[in-house]
């Protein structure tokens, strides 16, 4: 209600709370049906009566202003500034995988945050589904001595090796199916993975449990999530998966990254469940950059030991599942 002393719209106020989609809807409409806010021109209020009970509360008005919590590194600006002429023209996100990139500026701050953990230098990394062009970024820097890139997706892996032929960048790019075991020749190779699972459990367990099976005993792996899209219940299961794996929790920062919406996560909102939910509460059409991710660092302990070893039969259930507001209806068919 803090947020609300001024009007803003529906999904301008999806950062502002910490709630999943699922429980967001459910408190507005509560609150709407109480009184307490009203919803005008797509955008909601407090009223007469919600200001009485915030003031109750002892709430007063959220300051805007925020703290600078990341900036990049100056070693990592000209790659940031080549980055984004070599993404520029990358394939449009894909409904059917939920696809769906980082910003340039997060997708650099990411690099530079494992830079920082001492993750990049020397180091065999692979990326489990690069929407987000992380392939280019590491190659970029000249500081890993392997990148293998896994994607699903064909224009995405002929996209990146396009990129790496031109620039001579060191990038391995591979057609991949993470419903199928990791390579022999892969298990146990790497030093690092990077991967943003879909969110659902069973999503998550593969994802992670083929990354696992790719890192040396005591590697470490970067992976995102979101809390729109994971209840805390969830989370709480992503970590018991983490523990039975061999994999301890190292850091995590709180929607690191941020999916544009312009070209983007935006190209499939018509299909997105949260869309029509929040239109019937009166919203408008998507005008915030509302969907982000918390960046987490994880790190063997020992030997890693993935979930799941073999094949898997990949459904719509390993795409959605009740908390997915923010995938498309057509995801995994």
């Amino acid at each position: 209600m803090r947020s609300l002393y001024k009007p803003r719209s529906l999904w301008e106020l999806i950062p502002l709370q910490d709630s999943h989609l699922s429980e967001y809807v459910a408190e507005l409409r509560n609150l709407i049906s109480q009184g307490y806010i009203r919803v005008s021109g797509g955008k909601a209020r407090l009223t007469a009566k919600g200001s009485r009970y915030a003031a109750e509360l002892g709430l007063k008005a959220l300051n805007d202003e925020k703290c600078v919590k990341y900036m990049i590194p100056s070693e990592f600006v000209p790659v940031l500034n080549e980055y984004k002429k070599l993404v520029k023209s990358r394939p449009n996100p894909v409904e059917k995988y939920d696809q769906g990139y980082i910003g340039d500026t997060d997708a650099i701050l990411r690099l530079a945050f494992m830079y920082e953990r001492g993750d990049l230098e020397g180091a065999s990394v692979l990326i489990l589904g690069d929407d987000d062009m992380m392939g280019i970024a590491f190659a970029l820097t000249n500081l890993p001595k392997r990148i293998l890139v896994l994607d699903i997706d064909k224009r995405i892996i002929e996209y990146e090796k396009k990129v790496a032929a031109e620039k001579d960048l060191r990038i391995e790019a591979k057609l991949y199916d993470a419903s199928q075991p990791l390579d022999k020749s892969l298990r146990g190779k790497f030093d690092v993975f990077l991967t943003d699972p879909v969110e659902t459990l069973e999503g998550i367990k593969v994802f992670l449990s083929r990354c696992a099976s790719a890192i040396k005993a005591n590697g470490a792996g970067y992976f995102g999530v979101t809390h729109l899209e994971a209840s805390l219940k969830k989370w709480l299961e992503i970590e018991k998966m983490l523990i039975s794996m061999n994999l301890v929790i190292t850091d995590i920062l709180r929607d690191f990254s941020i999916y544009p919406t312009k070209d983007n996560i935006g190209l499939a909102a018509h299909n997105y469940p949260i869309t029509n939910m929040l239109k019937e509460l009166g919203a408008g059409e998507i005008d915030s950059d509302f969907f982000r991710s918390s960046f987490f660092r994880v790190e063997a302990i020992d030997e890693p030991k993935p979930l799941i070893k073999g094949k898997v039969d990949i459904r719509e259930a390993m795409y959605k599942d009740d908390e997915s507001l923010v995938t498309s209806k057509i995801a995994g068919r």
